[in-house]
């Protein structure tokens, strides 16, 4: 991989042209309209769409057959589109995930520095050699992309904490002796405990790169497991490399749910891994899943509706239940609370006007009519 050559003869142009493969305004056949240039290099150009939800990474053909062939995705990721007289590939993402270089990405969550991990793990089930300096994070494939450049190597390990450093740290730029071979959970969990951002104490329940059917027989027969993105004692959020997140929940909290009239509709199942009893939920990918308390998706004012009205519907149904440290299911428009019976304060208007003061965004934060407009549903 290391010896792939792009020829952008076609593509480049002069500095003092400052011109752009596609102008803003530019329609796509799916009517997304081009918007501003936010990054570029020689062989991709990032836009986001003028309507704000989609970013657009647009690519030469020669790149988009590399990720392609190395199995980091698929053609049916790409989009066509001839302009110019050529011929480039656009791949759509939405604002509410990263799309951008890995160098410029900061983790400053614990779903977020989790979520990379994941992204690690599947690019690496793929592409074990190629540098990963250069490349492109897509937060929502839960991968990264190798740009094949001459710039110089640097561990997957440091390239990863790179990513989790603090503003005071000094960024990695050689490949240490002891930051050799590739990011796991156990090195995460160790590089959070000795730079004190986030406690971690739990192991992962599925086993990554293991196929999903080995642990669910309704299972995606193509899937793997990657890696955990969200670990908490009652339950884990595991990425795949299928288009789904699998929620499992211990039997405690599983059994406390499925009492509630909170779920009475949802298909969850009951399943044993290493002879103990969980929950399980396979849940979409395109829709948001996390805690209150460790925020990552960036919310549109769609977003912002729907977790209002989820709020609202799981205040009503369980009216002395806790949502500060609950989990947010989009897919089914409901919290769910690990505290049933909270004698704190109940103020869902604080946490609302916290999602929607300090997001995060999938743009820009929302102007103070429409906050209050969301305020008003609860």
């Amino acid at each position: 991989m290391s010896d792939f050559i792009v020829d952008e003869s076609k593509f480049l142009l002069s500095e003092e042209e400052e011109e752009t493969i596609f102008e803003e305004g530019f329609r796509f056949p799916c009517g997304i309209k081009v918007g501003s240039l936010d990054d570029s290099a020689e062989c991709w150009e990032l836009y986001t769409s003028q309507c704000g939800n989609f970013n657009l990474l647009v690519v030469l053909p020669e790149l988009k057959d590399k990720w392609v062939n190395s199995g980091l995705l698929t053609e049916g990721d790409f989009q066509k589109q001839a302009v110019n007289g050529n011929e480039v590939y656009v791949l759509f993402s939405r604002t509410s995930s990263k799309l951008m270089r890995l160098t410029e990405f900061k983790a400053k969550t614990k779903r977020a520095a989790l979520a990379l991990l994941s992204a690690f793990t599947n690019t690496r089930l793929h592409d074990i050699e190629s540098n990963l300096r250069d490349s492109i994070y897509l937060e929502d494939r839960s991968i990264l992309l190798p740009i094949y450049s001459l710039v110089g190597k640097l561990s997957d390990k440091a390239l990863y904490l790179n990513a989790i450093r603090s503003k005071n740290e000094d960024e990695l730029l050689d490949n240490k002796e002891d930051l050799q071979g590739g990011v796991n959970l156990y090195f995460v969990k160790k590089a959070f405990k000795s730079k004190n951002l986030f406690s971690i104490e739990q192991e992962g329940i599925l086993k990554s790169g293991v196929p999903l059917k080995e642990y669910f027989d309704n299972a995606d027969e193509s899937s793997l497991v990657l890696s955990p993105v969200i670990l908490e004692e009652h339950f884990q959020l595991v990425d795949t490399t299928s288009e789904n997140y699998v929620l499992i929940l211990d039997d405690l909290w599983g059994k406390a749910l499925v009492a509630t009239s909170l779920i009475s509709q949802m298909s969850f199942q009951a399943v044993v891994i290493d002879r103990k009893q969980y929950f399980i939920l396979f849940l979409s990918k395109s829709k948001c899943i996390e805690q209150m308390n460790d925020r990552n998706w960036g919310i549109n004012e769609k977003d912002a509706f729907d977790l209002s009205l989820a709020i609202r519907k799981t205040r009503a149904l369980i009216p002395n239940c806790s949502l500060k440290d609950s989990l947010y299911v989009q897919q089914y428009g409901y919290l769910f609370p690990l505290t049933f019976n909270s004698h704190e304060e109940i103020n869902d208007r604080a946490l609302l006007i916290d999602v929607l003061e300090h997001g995060p965004f999938a743009m820009s934060n929302f102007m103070n009519d429409v906050s209050n407009a969301f305020l008003d549903i609860i």
